[in-house]
């Protein structure tokens, strides 16, 4: 492969800038860790480098001198790397382990994570966590240069206890006099809610940086009407308008200004972008790339709302106690107000042990001020924590009052939860098909918040996925009451019922395609569908239409014309969500089912192939051939997330010095993600 003269400098810029371009990374589980070692080999373990004692008496300091981080944003598909450079002064001795917490988006995947000491890359390898705290361990204790990431959250749990994200350790060991560069890569595709596209980066690096650079390239071909950003510190980033599709970001503040908010830890927030595409066609937005990928974005406009049957599942078992009953309850005030008294009907579960409903029978009523008002009475007197949880009889007892709603209605359960059940049903999957059998072919939309740590995330969204909603985790933080109104909001408009989006077989693969149905489509989100065409080449007509039952009429939307464009990014983008959607299907699916195996070796395959972290793959790199970058070019198609396969090689070549900027990459990408990263020196 040759290198075009653009690539070219844009490579020189990666290297000599530092800048890293990150794409998110998607849902490690507690068995997964990352771990990435170097030095001079051991066959044994795989672990490369000097073999000196480690002495915790050696002196100097672990500092970060360098982070930079870079998103680039193609038509709502962000890709983030991070780099941070770190720096051991000690002279001698052994190393010193310092801690880092990298916060990763909850719907992203790693696709990189490498290291640069003296001008020589490796590559990271993901393994089971014991494996991996044990070469990690051997390398510390030699005071090898080392790094590991794992999972923060305890055993069983699904690691969402930081608002946004999955967080994680990151530990790294780097000997005395050593600089060392980390490079975070991480996908994900932006959400659309209430209108509008956020792309959050984390900024808490735990200390001030010498150098500390954000930087946010968005090529949106609709066109933005809107760009907001939201800087965790002073001073304001300058925005850049190329034209109404391209903007450029940078931030960059000083040591003063990083001090300003914290003299010793520096920035501890996060940095929003946010914007508003101009409306399109009803349609859709169709692009066609490379080889015959193509995305379809769908956000119908002009559309009258549906009315709406909303049943509140809110838990008030004892471990609700203290700040989250009151937040709940605040929330729950607020929400109410949200109704739409002119076609909107409601009812209230209140469950531990036992359930309390509003009103009197779980019955729903047409939402008036005057019924607002008494419940709104009913959640002041009545939401206090207490007794056990006993989730099933919640669920079951909303699904029950809601299949019976008119099916010109949109039927909603909004279900709110801190914990495990620990009364009446205990066993998660007969909960689940218990809720099943009363709603079936009903459409019912189970809408989840998992709220605060201890939330069984794996249950709650297998809930929502097979009941037609979605889960969200909400951390039980001061902002916690304005998280779960803004969570309603999100359902407050219903457009369409039993969305199916259809493409000719003549044009498309069907086996390509992901998820082509949706039980509801809200105002101000979006559904996104991706696949391959029959030919690699880009069709000169196009043909897809949309259908679903409106308030009113049908809906039936067609499109005419797709978007032709050279970018590679489709690929990579198709991979994302057909892999997303596997996984959510194979968490549906019970262990005993053969359609299981069937799926998740379709999802293993693909993470395989794509090079992307999940919670079914391992990243390897072994002090072998296999593994060496062999030049420039293949660093250069690492660094823009085309990685290696399962048959490709890792990152240990040799290159010219380049200050380290992956250590600052790495750094920065840990702090964007929100993951802890421990390195020691």
């Amino acid at each position: 492969m040759s290198l075009t003269a653009k690539q070219v400098l844009v490579l020189f810029f990666i290297i000599k800038s530092g800048f890293v371009t990150c794409a998110a990374s998607k849902r490690f589980n507690d068995d997964v860790s990352l771990v990435l070692r170097v030095g001079n080999g051991d066959t044994d373990n795989h672990v490369i480098g000097s073999r000196s004692k480690r002495d915790t008496s050696s002196s100097g300091a672990v500092t970060m001198t360098n982070l930079q981080v870079v998103s680039t944003i193609q038509s709502h598909y962000a890709k983030t790397i991070i780099t941070s450079v770190m720096e051991n002064g000690a002279t001698s001795g052994n190393g010193t382990e310092t801690s880092f917490m990298v916060q990763i988006p909850e719907e992203a995947f790693i696709s990189s994570f490498n290291m640069e000491i003296n001008g020589t890359w490796y590559a990271s390898a993901v393994l089971s966590k014991a494996e991996a705290q044990k070469i990690y361990d051997a390398a510390r204790n030699q005071s090898q240069n080392a790094g590991m990431v794992s999972s923060a959250g305890p055993s069983g749990s699904s690691q969402e206890t930081v608002k946004y994200r999955k967080k994680f350790n990151v530990n790294t060991n780097i000997a005395p006099g050593s600089q060392v560069t980390f490079v975070l890569t991480y996908e994900e595709l932006l959400e659309r809610k209430l209108g509008k596209y956020d792309h959050i980066i984390s900024v808490r690096p735990n200390q001030t940086v010498a150098n500390l650079t954000i930087a946010v390239d968005i090529d949106e071909p609709q066109g933005l009407t809107s760009l907001e950003v939201d800087e965790p510190s002073l001073p304001q980033a300058s925005v850049q308008s190329v034209s109404s599709m391209v903007k450029k970001i940078q931030y960059s503040p000083t040591v003063a200004q990083q001090q300003a908010q914290n003299a010793v830890k520096g920035i501890d927030g996060d940095f929003i972008v946010t914007y508003v595409l101009q409306d399109t066609n009803n349609g859709g937005v169709i692009l066609v790339g490379n080889g015959g990928y193509f995305v379809q974005y769908i956000a119908p406009t002009g559309l009258s709302a549906l009315p709406k049957s909303v049943y509140f599942v809110v838990d008030i078992s004892g471990s609700m106690s203290g700040q989250k009953i009151e937040q709940a309850k605040n929330a729950m005030l607020a929400i109410l107000d949200q109704l739409d008294t002119s076609m909107d009907y409601f009812g209230i579960v209140l469950f531990d042990d036992t359930l309390e409903y509003w009103p009197d029978t779980k019955s729903l009523v047409q939402a008036t001020s005057e019924r607002i008002s008494s419940a709104k009475s009913f959640a002041n007197e009545k939401i206090k924590a207490r007794g056990g949880t006993d989730i099933n009889s919640g669920l079951v007892a909303a699904s029950q009052a809601l299949k019976n709603q008119p099916s010109s209605r949109a039927s909603i359960i909004v279900f709110l939860t801190d914990g495990q059940p620990t009364s009446g049903v205990y066993d998660t999957k007969v909960i689940r098909q218990n809720i099943l059998q009363e709603t079936s072919g009903t459409g019912i939309g189970i809408f989840s918040i998992g709220f605060g740590t201890g939330v069984n995330s794996d249950f709650m969204r297998a809930v929502s996925y097979e009941n037609c909603g979605r889960y969200q985790f909400i951390a039980d933080d001061a902002e916690a009451s304005k998280e779960l109104e803004n969570f309603f909001r999100q359902l407050g408009s219903p457009l369409i019922k039993g969305v199916q989006v259809e493409y000719s077989n003549n044009l498309v693969d069907q086996t390509s395609l992901s998820n082509t149905t949706k039980c509801l489509h809200f105002s101000g989100s979006e559904m996104v569908v991706v696949g391959k065409l029959q030919s690699p080449t880009c069709p000169s007509s196009w043909q897809s239409r949309v259908t679903g039952q409106g308030k009113t009429t049908n809906i039936d939307l067609y499109s005419s014309a797709a978007t032709c464009t050279n970018e590679a990014f489709l690929e990579r983008l198709w991979a994302y969500k057909k892999i997303n959607s596997l996984l959510d299907q194979m968490n549906a699916l019970s262990d005993n089912d053969v359609l299981k195996k069937e799926v998740e070796a379709k999802a293993l395959n693909m993470s395989l192939e794509y090079n992307f972290v999940t919670p079914l793959t391992s990243m390897v790199v072994v002090q072998s051939a296999d593994y060496q970058v062999r030049n420039q070019e293949d660093l250069f198609i690492q660094s823009l997330g085309g990685g290696m396969n399962s048959k490709g090689t890792g990152i240990t070549g040799s290159g010219s010095s380049t200050k380290c900027l992956s250590l600052v990459l790495f750094v920065a990408v840990m702090s964007y993600m929100g993951i802890n990263v421990q390195l020691g020196f």
